[in-house]
């Protein structure tokens, strides 16, 4: 019984070895955070959903806006006003695009910034933004980019409320402008 068990951890350490040679090659090196940044080409999994960052206020509210990037270049449009109909609308985009995204989002710092960026304790007035009208809807963009995943949630998607990131905005602004593309072909 005990040469089985020594057995069955030096092939699985011999496996391990294996496993990391053969993969090794596929991430950046001397990353400076916890996570290891892999390399984007055609073969890394891309999949990015932003949720939320807008206004719930005004005569038609709107209560949903979701984008959504999938691994094959679709991305997905889902809006919800309160007295409209749900809009769900999707196109298609190069692997090349996807790909352009998924590097903007690693050269922005994206896997370094914190989870959750909310109000200050010294700025009341971010608080109380929060309970007026119209009324912020919180920010969430969740990525994945190959076996790593975060997501990073703002509060009050205003620059001069919330202290987040500059570079977040141009993420966000990039989703934004594919979601426009949706919208001018329908």
């Amino acid at each position: 019984m005990k040469k089985l068990f020594l057995a069955l951890i030096i092939l699985h350490v011999a496996w391990a070895g294996c496993y990391t040679k053969l993969y090794q090659n596929r991430y950046v090196e001397d990353h400076p955070t916890e996570y290891q940044i892999p390399i984007i080409d055609s073969e890394t999994y891309i999949h990015m959903t932003m949720v939320g960052g807008y206004m719930y206020g005004g005569v038609n509210p709107m209560t949903e806006r979701n984008i959504t990037i999938h691994d094959n270049g679709t991305v997905v449009l889902t809006m919800n006003q309160l007295y409209s109909d749900r809009f769900v609308g999707e196109c298609r985009i190069s692997r090349d695009e996807v790909e352009y995204i998924a590097n903007l989002i690693i050269e922005c710092g994206f896997f370094e910034m914190d989870d959750i960026y909310d109000c200050s304790s010294y700025n009341p007035d971010c608080w109380r933004r929060k309970k007026n009208y119209p009324r912020p809807v919180p920010l969430r963009l969740h990525v994945i980019l190959g076996d790593i995943e975060k997501e990073v949630e703002v509060s009050v998607f205003e620059r001069e409320m919330v202290d987040y990131p500059e570079e977040l905005d141009m993420v966000v602004d990039e989703m934004i402008t594919l979601s426009h593309r949706i919208i001018e072909d329908k």
